[in-house]
């Protein structure tokens, strides 16, 4: 047995249990996970909060409102006492005392590896009688963890819920193909055998723990318990909670069960097992007769530091700074691939490798076993072995040999320096072959209990009451369409929310502020992350994708010096120190602003990215209002990441201090792009405290919302190194006498080697901030303003005037990334088309890329689906459609911009063998192939798209528009119908190119094929009042009006009408069917498709595992939904263009409280998705980075408005909604502006009755030159 004390800050200890395919990692604070045959079912990260790192079991006192938990974590309050943890081999039992009732915990697997219990046991050690209540908490993956870490918010999607009659839980994951494993997962409580009255439950993360929370304080242990919500949840946790009344010296159990099976008839066998009388005993009995093997604690011992990072273990910061390149460059050489921990071992001659001739006892024998041992326990890792001699290479080789085969275990020799340096550097675990067995080496590194660090003091309980109800609409301020929380500035260029008293946004309302090498996300509290020159390969800090908790990765601390400890702290922006105070907050483009004001005290805190710096600058502006001289203490401090999204960092991070400057610097050699560079903070200079231990200003519980040096008034010690909370901590101290006011700046970023990082430090310090934001502002006026509207739609004019240009440009071309989804790469098809609309306010953006893009395509005329800077490295598919975006956008911006010279640009082809037969993908980085002109890789997109199926229609391959249809026409022979159309449009629009280059024989050929292809659709795509979406592989046609799922797809009707090729009343047909089928207009949306993919016995691909409603599945996708309203524009109904993105428009879903209640996301950017799905109905879902903005864009001036430019013309072709009287649209090009003041007295759709430009009436069919002359000039536009 080995105790310990929870509250012990000495590297942490963990403890494995279980090793018949049920595993439970358990730390002494009672934080761990739970796997099943390899897969999680809890969510935990080493380097993670509390609140995702494992199950808890907490308790609540109904009566006084005091909380606490079982375990140290996550509520561990100033009343606890002897407080302890026993690690047994079969169980742990974690005790504790908390206001007069004792409580202890015993964890123990299931002999059967099929789950685990958790028995609490409360006694009343008081004088009166106590209800309690008992609270579990599972996080829940039920899949594989690492890609859970990557895409937190996509691995939730996918989880199901149920709440069965009897009380248990149940969860499963919706599997993504047919090969993966199914899994379902079993939550109850018992009382020996029997279900408590009347439990309650959760299953809703957000509703538990509640927005802006933690499981610090939890909405579920404040008052009344939840309502109990399950189904298509988004944020999947089981909860279970029950109810004892304890007299005085009384006691009393509650078993709590998780359980997993591959389907629910072996699942309820297991549950009906659980409620027999007796079992839960005898699965405790059991675990304690557990014997443990004699190696045993010797392996448990290294299993902690294989988990979380211990330093004792590693090679030394010197060692770390040295190595360089990650696995890639150090590992792959060998053989290892980096996605194990790596154990170490470098034996000398003379070393015991083997021990006595029985071979039991040696230190290599040892580290086999140890292997295997946590292989079992589903802890699979590297041994790596490494001796200089030949002879002790064989001997540890024949070791090696007798593992059983694939376990990872390599035998290397004649190393160079560099290479042992790289091996140290990812090992987890380094020991030496002289310094004896594994027990002794774990006596080397053991370190006596340290003394528990000051803690800062507990929330008093009762917990909090839940956040505040929006305001009502009779104290609007003076804001567009205000909804409670927030609204447009007079001037739209920035949204204000106002966030008073404890309230928050519904879900993190963010901004993206980026340039080309550098950006940040920060919501209206203050969350989000920052990255250097790749969104999702190298952040800085840490990218949570949890919209509960949205945890700053950057913040600053207040501290009025002259109140007692604990009492003067707080943050300019609302995180990390919620509380009942007022804020406001305002979104611009290129920055944010946070202002308020407390005790007198006023901040002005701004955040940006200067225009040539890869830095975030946070400039404080403080001022005392008050009546009294002020004391302040001023902590700015930044929690390192340091490489990709969902990667562990700590490991291989090390900090340092520049005495010189002041300056902390630090650095992940093992990233593999980004080895040498090096991160920076810096406090303006004026700093005079620091620490790189996230640890010793946080507290050892990391919570930023209790920041235990800061509110005891410790000073920080200046720590740097290694170590597994590295961070950039900067502290000041200021004084303010009334009236006066100061500024402090925090910036922080990254540059190529160290001496760039201290320069740009320097120059950012010697920077006026005010100078530098001032370029940023005129910077995106001059990008967003090119086209100003004024239209009767305020909302419209809102979002085309600024917000959606913003979103297409800072969002999807130079960030890449968003709170929902951080991808940092180039998609083929995506940043396309983004492109696209950009050709007229910033054509040279849009060439940049179709230059990029031509550069990601393969001789053979298909491209990478998407693609990493800065190596290139990306997928190569079967997707059918992505090549020919290629020819459809390059003839819209030459047909825009008049910009001819860019078809014969040249641009390499990428050089990689062509996939095989038997592939449906390749990831690689590509080599340098042949030059060709632009022209020629667009012309080689159409060539490689002329194939056809059974039905003389385009392939359907591993996916068209849609990927999650990636199984419809895997096996080569299905067919899209969506694809004919967008084939047909492409055509039309690239032929006349190459006519006019003299390559007719090839256009010829299109124009034959596309020939062929109309009368294909005609003849077999059209079924009564609708297209069809396409064939599978084996004939069965897909949209059909009598199927089950999928009875009609938008895309397939809005293309029809797009590409110009369908039979006319056909085409009107089709889209009056979309209208009843697709548009709710009860819920102001329009879904791609319906009914959505369930139960049908079909699988069209992936698209099927999103829960009904989500997503591409039958959920507003508003993408594909915008070609909808561009459809009814050709058709000439403006009333239903103009309606269509309306409702795409996040204005119209938010402009007051209650339809911001059940709209939720940020009320001024475009939405990738609005649910359908049931408890979700019109509810919006991931934001910012959606293809969407920039259709959303073109829709409103291009098809709505009509502005068409061609070249150095351009012709006003509107189509309006009929009740308009008018509108205005400004172009500015250069030094000169046209404004269309376009009149519809006949309220009408269309069509243009007289023309007039600068007082000269010209045709109605003319085109308005556009001459850069420096004038303004004036056009009178009349419909009729």
């Amino acid at each position: 047995m080995l105790r310990d004390d929870p509250r012990n800050t000495a590297p942490r200890r963990a403890h494995l249990l279980g090793g018949k395919g049920w595993t439970v990692m358990l730390t002494r604070d009672g934080c761990g996970f739970s796997r099943w045959h390899g897969r999680a079912i809890s969510r935990w990260r080493e380097d993670g909060p509390v609140d995702e790192n494992g199950s808890f079991l907490l308790l609540r006192d109904i009566d006084t409102g005091t909380c606490w938990s079982a375990g140290a974590q996550p509520l561990m309050t100033g009343q606890s006492t002897g407080c302890s943890v026993a690690f047994l081999p079969g169980l742990a039992r974690f005790s504790r005392n908390e206001s007069g009732i004792r409580s202890g915990m015993d964890i123990a697997p299931l002999p059967e590896g099929d789950g685990e219990l958790r028995r609490i046991t409360l006694a009343n050690t008081g004088p009166a009688p106590r209800r309690i209540e008992a609270v579990s908490y599972i996080p829940l993956v039920l899949g594989g963890a690492v890609g859970d870490a990557a895409h937190p918010a996509f691995s939730k999607m996918f989880v199901m819920t149920e709440a069965a009659a009897d009380g248990t839980l149940l969860a499963w994951r919706r599997p993504r193909d047919a090969g993966e494993p199914a899994i379902i997962a079993a939550h109850l409580v018992t009382d020996d055998g029997a279900a408590p009255a009347d439990p309650g439950f959760e299953t809703d993360r957000m509703r538990f723990i509640g927005r802006g929370n933690s499981l610090r304080a939890p909405a579920a242990l404040r008052g009344a318990g939840p309502a109990g919500h399950a189904g298509t949840v988004l944020d999947p946790i089981l909860s279970r909670r029950a109810t004892v009344t304890l007299a005085p010296g009384e006691s009393r159990t509650l078993d709590f069960w998780t359980l997993a099976a591959a389907s629910r008839e072996d699942l309820s066998a297991r549950i009906m097992s659980c409620r027999t009388p007796g079992r839960a005993e005898a699965v405790l009995v059991a675990a304690r007769q557990q014997s443990e093997a004699e190696d045993e604690p010797a392996f448990q011992t290294l299993a902690a530091p294989l988990l979380v990072d211990n330093p004792l273990w590693r090679a030394d910061a010197e060692t770390l700074e040295r190595a360089g390149g990650g696995a890639r460059h150090c590992l792959w050489p060998h053989g290892i691939s980096g996605d194990r921990p790596v154990v170490l071992v470098r034996f000398h001659p003379g070393d015991d490798t083997d021990g006595d001739t029985s071979g039991d006892t040696g230190l290599m024998a040892q580290l086999c076993r140890a292997q295997n041992w946590w292989a079992c326990h589903q802890i699979p890792v590297d041994l790596v072995a490494v001796a200089a001699d030949d002879d002790r290479r064989a001997a540890l080789a024949e070791r090696a040999g007798k593992a059983a085969e694939g376990t990872g275990i390599f035998v290397l020799g004649g190393l160079s320096d560099a290479e042992w340096t790289g091996l140290a550097a990812a090992a987890r675990v380094v020991l030496d072959g002289a310094q004896g067995d594994l027990a002794a080496q774990c006596a080397r590194r053991a370190v006596p209990p340290s003394p528990a660090i000051p803690k800062a003091p507990e929330p008093a309980s009762p917990l909090p009451a839940p956040a505040g109800s929006p305001l009502s609409g009779a104290d609007e301020p003076d804001l567009a369409y205000f909804n409670g929380v927030g609204g447009f500035r007079t001037d739209g260029r920035e949204y204000e929310i106002r966030l008073e008293q404890d309230r928050l946004t519904p879900q993190p309302w963010v901004n993206i502020v980026a340039h080309e090498g550098f950006g940040f996300m920060v919501s209206a509290e203050g969350g989000g992350y920052a990255w250097a020159g790749n969104s999702q390969t190298n952040t800085l800090t840490r990218w949570s994708n949890d919209p509960v908790r949205d945890p700053p990765g950057d913040m600053i601390f207040l501290r009025d010096t002259d109140d007692t400890p604990g009492a003067g702290l707080w943050t300019p922006t609302p995180a990390p120190l919620h509380g009942p105070r007022d804020y406001t907050v305002r979104h611009g483009f290129g920055y944010s602003r946070f202002l308020h004001v407390r005790d007198g005290l006023e901040s002005d805190l701004v955040q940006f990215v200067p225009l040539d710096a890869s830095a975030k600058v946070s400039h404080l502006r403080l001022r005392n209002g008050g009546d009294r001289v002020r004391r302040l203490q001023v902590t700015g401090l930044v929690n390192w990441h340091l490489g990709p999204n969902g990667a562990v960092t700590v490991p291989h991070v090390t900090t340092a201090h520049e005495p010189d400057t002041g300056i902390l610097t630090a650095q992940n050699r093992w990233r593999d792009a980004y080895a040498g560079r090096v991160a920076f903070a810096d406090l303006g200079g004026r700093q005079r405290g620091w620490t790189c231990d996230r640890a010793e200003v946080l507290g050892p519980a990391l919570d930023p919302a209790r920041p235990a040096a800061l509110m005891q008034g410790a000073p920080l010690c200046g720590r740097s190194g290694t170590g597994p909370c590295p961070c950039a901590a900067l502290q000041t101290e200021i004084t303010l006498a009334p009236g006066e006011e100061t500024t402090v700046t925090l910036a922080f970023g990254e540059a190529e080697n160290l001496e760039a990082a201290r320069g740009l430090a320097l120059r950012l310090r010697r920077a006026d901030p005010g100078e530098l934001l001032a370029a940023v502002q005129a910077h995106w006026r001059r990008q967003a303003g090119a086209v100003q509207v004024e239209t009767p739609d305020g909302a419209l004019d809102l979002m085309v005037n600024g917000w959606l240009p913003y979103q297409v440009i800072a969002c999807r071309l130079l960030a890449r990334t968003a709170f929902y989804q951080a991808s940092g790469a180039w998609g083929f098809r995506d940043q396309l088309q983004d492109a696209s609309a950009l050709a007229v306010i910033a054509p040279a953006l849009a060439r940049a890329h179709l230059l990029r893009a031509a550069g990601r395509q393969f001789p053979e005329g298909d491209v990478q689906h998407w693609w990493l800077p800065p190596d290139g490295a990306g997928l190569r598919t079967r997707m059918v459609d992505d090549r020919l975006w290629l020819p459809y956008v390059l003839a819209h911006h030459v047909c825009v911009t008049g910009d001819r010279a860019l078809l014969d640009e040249s641009v390499p082809f990428l050089d990689a063998p062509p996939l095989a037969a038997d592939r449906i993908d390749d990831f690689r980085v590509p080599g340098r192939g042949e030059m060709a002109s632009v022209y020629e890789h667009a012309a080689r997109a159409i060539d490689a798209s002329l194939a056809t199926g059974r039905h003389g229609l385009p392939l359907f391959g591993t996916g068209d528009w849609n990927d999650g249809m990636n199984r419809v026409g895997w096996k080569g022979a299905g067919e899209s119908v969506w694809m004919g159309w967008f084939l047909l449009r492409v055509i039309a629009d690239f032929a006349p190119l190459a006519e006019a280059r003299g390559d007719t024989a090839r256009a010829a050929t299109w124009r034959a094929h596309a020939d062929r292809v109309a009368r294909a659709l005609e003849e077999h795509a059209w079924e009564v009042n609708r297209w069809l979406r396409g064939w599978y592989d084996d004939g069965t046609p897909l949209g059909t009006k009598d199927a089950d799922e999928c009875r009609i797809d938008g895309i397939a009707q809005s293309w029809a009408v797009i590409s110009g090729a369908a039979d006319p009343q056909r085409a009107r047909t089709a889209m009056e069917t979309l209208d009843r089928k697709l548009i709710d207009r009860d819920a102001g949306l329009v879904a791609l498709l319906a009914p959505p993919f369930d139960m049908d016995g079909r699988d069209p691909g992936y698209i099927k595992s999103y829960p009904p409603g989500l997503r591409e599945n039958g959920g507003q996708y508003t993408h594909g939904s915008t070609w909808a309203g561009v459809a009814f524009a050709e058709l000439g109904d403006g009333a239903r263009a103009h309606e269509v993105f309306s409702m795409l428009s996040p204005v119209s879903h938010s402009s007051t409280p209650k339809a911001l209640a059940r709209w939720q996301v940020e009320p001024y950017v475009a939405c990738g998705d609005v649910y359908t799905a049931p408890g979700h109905i019109g509810r919006g879902g991931w934001t910012w980075y959606t293809g969407s903005a920039g259709w959303l864009y073109r829709l409103a001036v291009e098809w709505i408005l009509g502005l068409r430019v061609r070249g150095g013309e351009c012709v006003m072709r509107p189509c309006i909604p009929p009740d308009w009287p008018g509108f205005a649209l400004t172009l500015r090009r250069g030094t000169s502006s046209w404004r269309f003041a376009v009149e519809n007295p006949h309220h009408v759709c269309t069509g243009i009755t007289a023309l007039t430009l600068d007082g000269e009436r010209r045709a109605p069919e003319d085109a308005v030159p556009l001459v850069d002359d420096g004038g303004a000039h004036q056009v009178r536009v009349v419909l009729g």
